[in-house]
């Protein structure tokens, strides 16, 4: 008797924990990994005076001064950028010479391009610049091409442009064409100049002059993603004009801002109560209209959605979306119900509105047209429900012991038991054991960015720690290029140090103070 009712009990309280597990809605990913993005550390534009000027020094042939860096970069105001995504771009177009980037508006990319041309041309001066307008096709055509006047052909300023570029081939020239998909690009350069961007080989004279691309011309267009816009650029255009980079709307652009906006520099952004379901609702918002509507219809970081953050509650930002979207005059307009999710999940500490197993499955159901056999099948969804568990289990098993492996790694590093490249290989080999996985679907897509999440956050401090080592590696080799160590040189290498002492640690601080020494015993004029 008492095995019967012992059986009982523990079947009831199976039934108990399955129902509760199976109506329990699970947490977004992106909400978890939300809090320690807000607080990570960020290599910023700002920051990183000394990998910029390494940057420029890679790009012009030489030391890059103050003046140089703050006339490119900083004016009226240096991008809050990671400096990562502008070194990117940057050797992006040194290398391509023709780039063409798309973005939706508030996105950054004009500020980012304007920055990035300076950067690039050896001066303000070796800069054309051309702002599409609608319906100045060909305005545009004649001013930069040419055109006849009383019978005498006026050459116009890309010509020049590029007779200046051959006249000087040891500098670097760059146009920026911003808002090109205002403008049809054929009518702007004209059939002979379009042709001899599509080959270079051809033979081409425009008011009998034969022209010429020179190497060292550069050209950067910006090309808006609206609904509305005249051109739609296709790969015959990018043929031509150049390599296409989408820039995406920036969750980490938007960290920067709202840490500018707290009172307490020092307090993390994750302890202010707006900051996570502000920058969860930017991305999942985006993420929805992406989904439900159209890309080209997401919203920027740097439009006026950012000012929403001061108000107190979350309806000024989600009317925001939908004024935005619904301002393109979609086919079906946006309403508040479409981000219902987003409401419930910031209620809910990130937990997915419709997400339990009951939930799902019977949306699947329903779908299919097999509610009726659901009813009559309930005993195999409990099984099924049954075995999800057990795999839930299995694959947070296997989560589990990458966790594990990640923290023994940064152990390792914290220790100096091991020395950074082989930390960096056993990070790779981390890296694509989660990839394995989640291609043999032993864990899930949400299950994999949760961890790659996490694998991020911890290894941040061990690629800081690498890149700081690789530049004072770079300056130590820069200083003894001519096989001595001058008082300056030493110097230099000691503030270098100083401005890095936060990031590396006592240990890493101490081994390049006697580094420096050493250097400075074995290599100085005294």
């Amino acid at each position: 008797m008492k095995k019967k009712y012992g059986f009982l009990f523990l079947s009831l309280l199976g039934i108990v924990v399955f129902i509760y597990l199976g109506s329990s809605n699970r947490v977004d990913p992106a909400w978890i990994g939300m809090g320690p993005k807000l607080d990570a550390q960020y290599l910023t534009l700002a920051k990183a005076k000394d990998s910029t000027a390494i940057l420029f020094e890679e790009i012009h042939g030489r030391p890059a001064t103050q003046k140089d860096i703050r006339t490119r970069l900083a004016n009226p105001f240096i991008p809050s950028v990671e400096f990562s995504k502008f070194q990117y771009y940057t050797q992006e177009v040194v290398q391509n010479r023709f780039a063409v980037f798309s973005s939706v508006i508030g996105s950054g990319t004009s500020t980012l391009i304007d920055r990035l041309a300076r950067f690039i041309a050896t001066d303000e001066s070796h800069m054309l610049r051309v702002f599409g307008a609608v319906n100045f096709d060909m305005e545009y055509h004649r001013q930069f091409i040419g055109e006849e006047v009383n019978g005498v052909w006026k050459q116009g300023l890309l010509l020049d442009f590029f007779e200046r570029c051959l006249a000087n081939p040891d500098e670097k020239f760059v146009m920026v064409f911003n808002d090109i998909h205002k403008i049809e690009p054929e009518t702007f350069f004209g059939q002979k100049l379009w042709y001899k961007l599509y080959d270079r080989d051809v033979h081409a004279q425009i008011g009998g002059k034969t022209i010429v691309i020179p190497p060292n011309f550069h050209m950067i267009s910006v090309a808006h993603v609206i609904p509305n816009a005249k051109v739609l650029l296709t790969e015959d255009h990018y043929r031509r004009i150049g390599k296409l980079y989408r820039i995406e709307p920036d969750d980490t652009e938007l960290i920067f801002y709202l840490r500018g906006k707290l009172s307490d520099k020092q307090q993390p952004l994750s302890e202010s109560a707006k900051a996570k379901p502000f920058v969860y609702t930017f991305n999942r918002a985006n993420q929805i209209i992406s989904e439900k509507f159209n890309k080209s219809y997401t919203v920027g970081q740097w439009s006026n959605l950012r000012k929403l953050y001061d108000k107190n509650d979350m309806n000024p930002l989600l009317d925001y979306f939908v004024a935005h979207v619904n301002s393109f005059a979609p086919r079906n307009e946006m309403v508040r119900a479409d981000l219902q999710p987003i409401e419930y999940a910031v209620k809910n500490e990130g937990k997915l509105s419709g997400s339990n197993f009951f939930s799902t499955q019977f949306k699947n159901l329903e779908e299919k047209g097999f509610l009726t056999e659901f009813i009559v099948g309930l005993s195999f969804i409990i099984i099924s429900a049954l075995s999800s568990f057990f795999i839930f289990k299995r694959r947070e098993k296997i989560i589990s012991e990458q966790i594990v492996m990640v923290n023994k790694l940064f152990r390792e590093f914290e220790s100096k038991t091991k020395d950074y490249d082989t930390i960096s290989n056993e990070i790779d080999d981390i890296k694509h054991s989660v990839d394995h996985l989640a291609l043999k679907k032993k864990i899930s897509y949400e299950e994999a960015t949760f961890f790659y999440q996490y694998f991020y956050d911890k290894t941040r401090r061990i690629e800081i720690a690498k890149e700081a080592r690789n530049h004072f590696e770079d300056l130590i080799y820069v200083s003894l290029d001519d096989g001595v160590l001058s008082d300056k040189e030493h110097q230099k290498l000691l503030e270098f140090l100083n401005r890095i002492k936060t990031r590396i640690g006592e240990t890493d601080y101490q081994h390049f103070k006697d580094e420096i020494d050493r250097i400075q015993a074995t290599y100085s004029k005294n």
